[in-house]
């Protein structure tokens, strides 16, 4: 039986404790914290992870995609645990002892089990909350990344007919699209 999201999350939070210079971990700890909706800890961690890796577009970008979320008042989903120390040595708030260790520490197919339900989770999310130009974004990379180029395809479309009246975000959508190589039709 695989350990629930959260109980993962803290476990690479505290792995990162004793690995702070992981640019990959702190990038699955924000990444991780982005789609369980803490999006004060995934600027932390996507901080860190920029500070480490400051040649990567694509964690430049999710970093500001985490930024944006939490200037919107997105905020955490649930309370952020009170700072125990530095995080990643600067002196910002971020995961405490309690929160870090999993999926590095995790089998492969345990990670991508747990990667899955998290991406299907997004797409949850946005069956509910489909006005999300960033969640579209993410969930059509996430799905490449998964090697699903099909439903990551219909998820373009989909946010394609979700965003017809706004072509601002349209076209952000079909930028995104364009990068990953997918196609409306």
């Amino acid at each position: 039986m695989l350990p629930d999201v959260g109980t993962m999350i803290e476990r690479l939070a505290a792995r990162l404790k004793t690995s702070p210079d992981d640019a990959k971990g702190w990038r699955m700890l924000g990444w991780s914290y982005f789609y369980t909706e803490r999006y004060k800890e995934a600027v932390t961690a996507y901080a860190r992870a920029v500070e480490l890796d400051p040649t990567s577009a694509d964690l430049k970008l999710e970093y500001e995609e985490a930024k944006e979320k939490t200037s919107e008042g997105g905020g955490s989903k649930t309370a952020a645990a009170p700072a125990q120390g530095e995080a990643a040595g600067k002196g910002a708030e971020g995961p405490t002892a309690e929160q870090i260790s999993a999926y590095q520490a995790m089998p492969p197919h345990e990670r991508e089990v747990a990667i899955r339900s998290m991406v299907d989770g997004l797409a949850a999310r946005l069956e509910n909350s489909p006005r999300d130009v960033e969640g579209w974004m993410r969930l059509m990379r996430s799905r490449v990344v998964l090697g699903e180029s099909e439903i990551a395809a219909a998820a373009f479309r989909k946010a394609l007919s979700i965003f017809k009246d706004d072509t601002s975000a349209a076209s952000r959508i079909r930028a995104s699209a364009f990068e990953l190589g997918l196609k409306a039709e």
